[in-house]
């Protein structure tokens, strides 16, 4: 057998699984941010991320504390509102450039 290193990374970002969306304006927007993530990681890097899936795509939240995993829709905001999270592509452990 190969030998196999095991790798864990601490983050100062709190993430959410992106399976956690309240809408789909909310998904997309979190789909970007991590499109973009990826894409800035081979622009700046030369790296592409080899397993992007839905555990390894976030929404970042501001703390780990229910209001902010699942917030509660405002009852002053317009039907156009909804929770902007910023999208977080993590385990970089697997980038490939």
């Amino acid at each position: 057998l190969k030998d196999h290193l095991h790798l864990r990374a601490a983050l100062a970002e709190c993430g959410i699984s992106i399976t956690w969306f309240s809408c789909a304006r909310e998904f997309f927007n979190t789909m970007m941010g991590a499109i973009v993530g990826h894409f800035n990681g081979y622009i700046h890097w030369k790296v592409l991320q080899c397993d992007i899936s839905d555990t390894n795509i976030w929404m970042q939240i501001p703390k780990p504390e229910p209001e902010f995993i699942v917030p509660d829709w405002p009852k002053d905001k317009g039907p156009g509102w909804y929770p902007k999270q910023t999208g977080l592509l993590g385990d970089w452990g697997y980038g490939e450039d």
